[in-house]
């Protein structure tokens, strides 16, 4: 038989289960009630800034407008917003963060040319910048400050508007490799001019041409541009959803696996810095951009990773644009036929039929340079205006306040 002990004993059991379930339960609703104050007064501060910006969709708690992004070519959909609010400037919250679209080409002057030095700077980016390895000792990620001016001379040095037109004689050279190609070969016309662009910029940055279509350098530097490009394209899927929580960064990579394709980063960079010290190394190559920059580095205090960055930065300006906009350009010659006898005109007239135009007839082709210009207008490279900017301090635009430290982006 239980005895009174035994009684009394069970009843304090049961008192202080109900006291330790009383005390969880005050501590999950004391939890919850602080969160729920956290989040409304989070998104109270996203109402108030919703107010205060150009116009544009309004935001949900946490996820900002995230969920409106369509799966492919968000460029559309920005340019449908312009229209809708009637503003060609525009907010998008990427989570908590405001993203201002320039949807025009004034407005985009008016910003981004005459305040130029105001928009200089770069937002901090999580995927394109951190988690793929490229870091922020890269230009076109930088903030504005002492290193990113260094870098924009040393850039200029190499690529500024009077030192390209030193380069003029080995790109005559180049594009006419590219022509006989393509005649031998028309069917493979895009790889033609993908060698053409990768080996003049190869030329300028390391004193190394790209004879062949077979060159693995053609290879790698096209996989590390196009990895880019799906890195810096906003939507809602991975990996750019971690831009609208940046936690999910945090996990270890072991339990996350849409960390994964990121492996340790920085695959480009260490591409792009063994080139440039072969290069170096070399003593009997053509005198190059690399060259100077080894010169230079214990003048600007330069490490690997910005040597890596200054040459790997050639290539992502200068190769896989200038191939695309070769293809852009045969585009347009079969898409408007009716365009092209006058050229041929043109180029007859001028240069006659036993050679190649050169940079000494480009006065001489009104109508060739103003469909090259067309080309560039028709379809641009950079859909989204490239990589984004962010102002140093707060900027107003028709009565709209642009927070410092934002993410500006065109869409012109």
């Amino acid at each position: 038989m239980l005895s009174k002990g035994s009684f009394e004993s069970f009843d304090l059991l049961r008192v202080k289960d109900v006291v330790d379930k009383f005390n969880l339960s005050h501590l999950f609703l004391g939890l919850l009630s602080v969160g729920l104050i956290i989040l409304f007064a989070d998104y109270a501060w996203m109402l108030y800034m919703y107010r205060k910006l150009p116009p544009g969709p309004i935001p949900l708690p946490l996820v900002g407008n995230t969920h409106l992004l369509p799966e492919n070519k968000p460029w559309i959909y920005f340019e449908e917003l312009a229209k809708k609010f009637d503003s060609p400037v525009i907010t998008f919250w990427i989570g908590r963060n405001p993203t201002i679209w320039i949807n025009d080409a004034w407005a985009a002057s008016e910003l981004l040319d005459k305040k130029a030095a105001l928009y200089a700077s770069r937002p901090k980016m999580l995927v394109f910048a951190e988690l793929s390895g490229v870091g922020q000792y890269n230009l076109v990620n930088m903030h504005y400050g002492d290193r990113w001016r260094v870098h924009r001379k040393l850039t200029h040095q190499g690529v500024g508007l009077q030192q390209v037109r030193k380069y003029r004689g080995f790109q005559n050279n180049e594009s006419q490799v590219m022509a006989y190609d393509i005649l031998h070969d028309p069917k493979r016309f895009v790889t033609h001019m993908e060698r053409y662009a990768t080996s003049v910029v190869s030329i300028i940055g390391f004193g190394r041409r790209v004879a062949s279509i077979s060159d693995p350098l053609i290879t790698q530097v096209l996989a590390i541009m196009q990895r880019a490009a799906e890195l810096n394209v906003p939507g809602k899927s991975f990996p750019m959803i971690m831009e609208t929580f940046p936690w999910l960064a945090k996990f270890p990579r072991c339990i996350a696996p849409w960390l994964k394709p990121f492996g340790k980063g920085g695959r480009g960079s260490a591409f792009y810095y063994a080139l440039a010290d072969e290069a170096n190394r070399m003593s009997q190559q053509e005198p190059c951009y690399v060259k100077q920059l080894f010169k230079e580095a214990p003048k600007y205090d330069l490490n690997a990773t910005e040597i890596a960055s200054l040459t790997g930065n050639l290539f992502g300006a200068g190769s896989d644009t200038s191939s695309s906009t070769l293809v852009t350009f045969a585009l347009a010659c079969c898409a408007f036929p009716e365009t092209l006898p006058a050229a041929w005109e043109e180029l007859d007239r001028v240069v006659g039929p036993d050679r190649s135009p050169s940079w000494e007839n480009e006065p001489q082709l009104p109508y060739v340079k103003a469909f090259v210009k067309e080309v560039f207008r028709w379809r641009s490279v950079a859909i989204i205006g490239g990589q984004p900017h962010s102002p140093t301090e707060d900027d107003h635009w028709n009565g709209y306040l642009i927070p410092k430290d934002s993410w500006v982006q065109g869409n012109t």
